[in-house]
């Protein structure tokens, strides 16, 4: 049996091998004010005392995955760890971030002051909180799934109302910065929080600011634990005719059809086009009929129609047309040889005929798009069906 590796370093001799910008994100982690004046060595001595003494506190802004993660290299021999055998849910980043674990030479370590510190804690206690902070952790991906962007103010609000009970402004946003760390699953500033895979939150801001005749849609908590799932893929019913028309032509198994739903759910929320759409999966598909294309069509206005979207404050397409015409509004067109009605845009053959490969190619889609409340067909300098407040030609009709 190999013999345990050694781990001899102190928390400080560890903190002074780190690079000036790692130690200043640890000391802005804990707080640390009025130590410009030390250099590196006084520096990490001063902080290894910080983290020892905030110990508590750094954990208290964990859940229980990340605390299994830091029990197993704990009890581990030596306080060491081969890299290989590390939990899943190890991020060298996170934990080093606050003086926990440090990596050398493909192994784990646990510097023996944490060790020590970490035995002489009260860990019932602090498990205490993280139940509350899976929760609102959870709660945070999953609306964050359906809305895209919510301001700070109204994440507390929404998460307040679900759980019953007082946000703690500053313990919740302390979970909200680490996930941010962690996982990677939410962006954040000072403003508010929003989808890990939007750069730039300022449009989609400006999208949903422009529709306040638009009700944030409200979803029960197990929707949202489910949404916070990593990979999850809303199976809506336009995922599942999309599914059968994949497997029904080209054989297409489950995973991959989630993979592609995916796809095809960030695209939609990218503001992306039916040709798009179809263009972007016939990368995928090789496409020999025309009734393929057109069931591939239909599928996706489908599933369009019923994707929450982004810009839609977590409403789908279907449900806003449906509170228009419950709103005494005129009703929508069908699409074609269709009861189901069509918001966006209808799968006319036009509509596909710039990407099917059996015809020739036309050099703008010439889908129409007609005016929820005249029934008119909407000229390209009129505004918007939406309800952006933008030109057609500017909004949705950017494509055509």
């Amino acid at each position: 049996m190999p013999k345990p590796k050694s781990n001899s370093k102190s928390l400080a001799e560890w903190l002074s091998g780190l690079k000036k910008d790692e130690l200043t994100d640890l000391r802005m982690a804990l707080g640390v004010k009025g130590v410009s004046q030390l250099n590196k060595s006084e520096l990490a001595e001063r902080l290894s005392g910080e983290v020892v003494d905030k110990l508590a506190y750094i954990l208290s802004r964990m859940d229980s995955e990340r605390f299994r993660v830091l029990q197993s290299v704990m009890k581990a021999p030596n306080g060491v760890v081969p890299a290989h055998k590390m939990d899943d849910n190890y991020d060298s980043f996170y934990f080093q971030l606050y003086g926990l674990l440090f990596m050398e030479e493909h192994h784990v370590f646990m510097p023996q002051e944490i060790t020590d510190a970490m035995r002489e804690l009260d860990l019932l206690a602090i498990k205490g909180n993280f139940r509350r902070n899976e929760r609102w952790a959870n709660l945070t991906r999953g609306m964050l799934f359906y809305y895209g962007y919510l301001s700070n103010e109204q994440l507390l609000e929404l998460v307040g109302k679900l759980t019953g009970e007082p946000v703690d402004r500053v313990a919740f946003f302390h979970v909200v910065y680490d996930l941010m760390i962690y996982d990677y699953s939410l962006k954040y500033d000072d403003e508010g929080v929003w989808h890990y895979m939007i750069e730039d939150p300022s449009e989609l801001i400006e999208d949903q600011n422009m529709r306040k005749s638009v009700a944030y849609h409200l979803f029960p908590e197990a929707e949202l634990i489910k949404a916070a799932e990593h990979d999850y893929v809303d199976r809506h019913a336009g995922y599942k005719a999309l599914l059968a028309v994949l497997r029904k032509h080209w054989r297409v198994d489950k995973g991959s059809a989630d993979e592609m739903a995916g796809h095809v759910t960030f695209a939609i929320q990218q503001g992306a086009s039916l040709s798009d759409l179809v263009s972007d999966l016939l990368e995928e598909l090789e496409v020999g009929s025309e009734a393929q294309m057109r069931d591939l069509a239909d599928a996706l206005t489908l599933f369009n129609n019923q994707t929450r979207m982004w810009v839609l404050k977590g409403n789908a397409p279907d449900e806003v047309s449906a509170l228009r015409n419950q709103l005494g509004q005129q009703p929508m067109a069908k699409a074609p040889g269709k009861d189901r009605r069509a918001p966006i845009v209808a799968p006319l053959a036009a509509a596909s005929a710039s990407v099917l490969p059996f015809a020739a190619p036309a050099s703008k889609s010439t889908a129409e798009v007609y005016s929820f409340e005249t029934m008119q067909k909407v000229g390209r300098n009129e505004p918007c069906p939406c309800g952006s407040g933008k030109k057609y030609k500017k909004c949705c009709g950017g494509n055509a």
